[in-house]
């Protein structure tokens, strides 16, 4: 067979492995197509497999003994005790359903605060990006106003009208021109799409055409530039009142912002005002698109009316809003928007009847203006009981009212999209309150099942070929204990997987992914001797038994470690993982407690890797050592992408999590805290730098911030690689055994 189909069979073989019956037919049969060769070779090594499996779960037995072992840890040996514990299960049951409420509570005012605050930043931003934009026509405008030609253009504009000839009679046009021309000139750089130039009185006497020569202003116009002939520049807002009074069009100022500034002669006395036109809806969509979030969240502007200034994230809604906007009086400009409640969802088909100028405002619209016309102290609030928004859907929002520009900011978002953690946190609650009640109806068929099984379990002491000396450890999968060979008389750690855990399926799996992993043969590896299934039902494993420190316990004991030592840590790790990962074994639980440090064979600071495996065998294994999560695997150590698929793991998962353990060595603590936010933590944030990261050398430094990297791709290939980089690194920062000898010397 040559070594490409060997890849090609093996590949197809530990795929349809992990099959149900059915589903594995399908796949080889689609897999394999018509190549009836390759799906005989296949077949099998599946027969094969199942063969032996069979015939291992035959063969495993329990022989009594004198001694009792009682191999249901903790738990059983508390059941065992003859006080009743009834009443203190259910007190604690109570107890920990009113911490249970006040951290509901607690988390629910959390999860407000947090989209209060959301909000508010979003506004802050986008406050911050308007400021600019106005700063920066504010200052094209006076650019243009106050250049010296300019100035003298006007002068003599003004000068050659005189009492006889008004400033905006055709006669003039000859010394209008030049004027017209420097604007234009700065169009193209500032590109503005209007232009005017007043007098004092508020006569236009130069503009670009639009027919508007010679008119006067209305009182709102006269009140627009007062300020701006009293020598101050101001922005001005779109709005549907009249600029001019006797003008045929209504509402020009719909269609622009605007900004006017004063021009003033050589002595500093105003002349005349310039006014500067943007497009309404273009020039600030774009700003205030920054402050968009999520699928629904937008913010926009309004002005003293209630009209959007600054267009709609959802376009879609146009064609509803603008078939009731038509409705409206003779000349207003259209499209537009208004930020009050069209009465029902327009998104959902809903088309508004009435004059959207008779809506009712929303409430952040509403706010915004009334402390504008009150003067209120405080222009800015949220309102976090929903609401419907302008499109009639309900939302929550953020609202601040801009006293410079004389406009109003809102933001907002759906309130479905903002309470969806909420949301689903409550029917947590609720589910769990319905466990907990489930809980407290089965606690007492639960101790005396416990309790039929200790007296099941009472009188084993030996385990196959194994004799069982001493419990050492217990956990959420089972109990593992210190034995000796009948025959070899060799130290060996017996794991026992717990009864209650076990199917079929488990069993099954159990045999199979044991069966791989005691195919390693890499030093630094634990080795497993034997496996089989105690008792017809129980099954177990057979490993190496390692006396020393886990790395937990080493960093605990005295604190960060040294990087030379680091390196010799990490380069037997990446060792005993490129042998699993070439053998298709993802571990999937590379952290502290699960690497071995001890004196072997003469040589110390010698690394084994526990746990092949068994990780994969049981999906929700955890214990005194490691902490309960959604998928296999210890939660500070998970990389991104397990997070985000639910578990599937790939070997650059392997690398991640030596990525957090090179870290922990190094910094004496994990990157990332346990507790509500540890997953956002793992998914968004850096790795913070620590004093002894930063103070490692830069190669190892950069190994590990490599192997931390939140992309798949953006990490080291292989384990082999970093096994080479070690290595290098090793050669300039070597751990002697002097020094290791030495550390556990000070220990025993």
């Amino acid at each position: 067979m040559t070594p490409e189909r060997y890849a090609q069979v093996k590949e197809l073989f530990q795929t349809a492995l992990d099959l149900p019956a059915k589903e594995r037919a399908i796949y080889l049969g689609k897999a394999c197509g018509g190549d009836q060769a390759l799906r005989a070779e296949v077949d099998a090594l599946l027969e094969e497999t199942e063969r032996k499996t069979a015939a291992v779960l035959k063969a495993g037995v329990l022989r009594p003994g004198k001694t009792p072992v009682n191999t249901m840890g903790a738990m059983t040996r508390w059941v065992g005790r003859r006080t009743n514990k009834r009443w203190i299960g259910i007190a604690a049951l109570l107890v920990l359903g009113l911490a249970g409420y006040f951290v509901y509570r607690l988390i629910q005012q959390t999860m407000v605060r947090q989209v209060e605050n959301h909000l508010i930043s979003s506004l802050d931003s986008s406050a911050v990006a308007l400021d600019l934009q106005i700063a920066k026509w504010m200052a094209g405008a006076e650019y243009l106003a106050g250049g010296p030609r300019f100035i003298e253009d006007v002068s003599r504009l003004l000068e050659k009208a005189g009492k006889q000839i008004p400033p905006y009679d055709k006669r003039l046009d000859e010394w209008r021109r030049p004027i017209l021309q420097r604007i234009e000139g700065v169009r193209r750089i500032e590109k503005f799409a209007f232009f005017i130039l007043v007098d004092r009185f508020g006569h236009s006497i130069a503009d670009e055409g639009s027919g508007l020569m010679g008119t006067k202003p209305s009182r709102f116009g006269y009140g627009l530039l007062g300020d701006v002939i009293g020598g101050s520049s101001r922005f001005i807002a779109a709005s549907t009142r009249r600029l001019t009074a006797d003008h045929p069009l209504e509402g020009e100022l719909l269609n622009r912002h605007y900004v006017a500034t004063p021009v003033k002669d050589r002595e500093g006395y105003v002349i005349a005002a310039l006014v500067l036109g943007y497009p309404a809806q273009e020039s600030l969509a774009e700003i205030m698109r920054a402050g968009w979030a999520g699928t629904s969240g937008e913010t926009y502007l309004i002005n003293a009316e209630a009209l959007i200034l600054s267009g709609s994230r959802f376009p879609v809604e146009h064609e509803a809003m603008n078939e009731a906007a038509r409705k409206t009086p003779k000349g207003m400009v259209l499209p537009k928007l208004w930020a009050r409640d069209p009465g029902g969802d327009v998104m959902r088909g809903y088309k508004p009847k009435e004059n959207p100028r008779t809506w009712t405002r929303t409430p952040t619209a509403a706010n915004a203006i009334t402390r504008r016309y009150t003067q209120h102290e405080t222009l800015e609030g949220v309102v976090m009981e929903p609401y419907r928004d302008y499109r009639g859907v309900l939302s929550v929002g953020a609202w601040r009212w801009l006293p410079k520009h004389d406009i109003g900011m809102i933001c907002e978002m759906d309130a479905g999209e903002a309470f969806a953690p909420l949301r689903i946190m409550q029917a947590s609650a609720g589910g769990l309150l319905l466990l907990g009640a489930l809980f407290a109806g089965a606690w007492i068929w639960s101790l005396i099942y416990l309790s039929k099984v200790q007296g099941r379990l009472e009188g084993i002491k030996t385990v196959g070929q194994y004799t069982l000396e001493s419990q050492i450890a217990s956990g959420g999968m089972g109990e593992v204990f210190l034995a000796n060979h009948s025959l070899l008389k060799r130290p060996t750690a017996i794991k026992i997987v717990r009864q209650d855990l076990v199917t079929p399926q488990l069993t099954e799996k159990f045999v199979r992914e044991v069966t791989l992993a005691s195919q390693l043969r890499c030093p630094y590896t634990v080795q497993i001797y034997d496996f089989g299934v105690a008792q017809g039902r129980l099954p177990y494993c057979a490993m190496e038994f390692v006396p020393g420190l886990n790395l937990d316990e080493v960093v605990k004991s005295g604190g960060p470690l040294p990087a030379a030592r680091v390196i010799h840590i990490l380069r037997q790790v990446f060792e005993s993982l490129a042998e699993a990962h070439g053998a298709k074994l993802i571990h999937r639980d590379i952290k502290p407690h699960n690497v071995m440090l001890a004196e072997l064979g003469g040589r110390s600071d010698v690394v084994k890797v526990l746990d092949f495996g068994l990780a994969k065998a049981v999906e929700s294994e955890y214990g005194a050592d490691s902490a309960p999560s959604l998928v296999a695997g210890t939660p500070a150590y998970l990389a991104p992408e397990r997070i985000h698929s639910g578990g599937l793991a790939d070997p650059r998962s392997d690398l991640y999590a030596c990525g957090m353990l090179g870290y922990f060595l190094l910094s004496g603590e994990e990157a990332f805290r346990a507790g509500p936010k540890l997953f956002n933590d793992i998914l968004q944030k850096e790795p913070p730098v620590t004093e002894q990261l930063a103070a490692a050398p830069e190669d190892l430094r950069r190994l590990v911030l490599e192997c931390l990297a939140k992309d798949l791709d953006a990490r080291p290939a292989s384990a082999n690689g970093l096994v080479e980089r070690c290595e290098l690194l090793g050669r300039e920062h070597p751990w002697p055994q002097s020094e290791a000898r030495a550390w556990w010397a000070a220990r025993r």
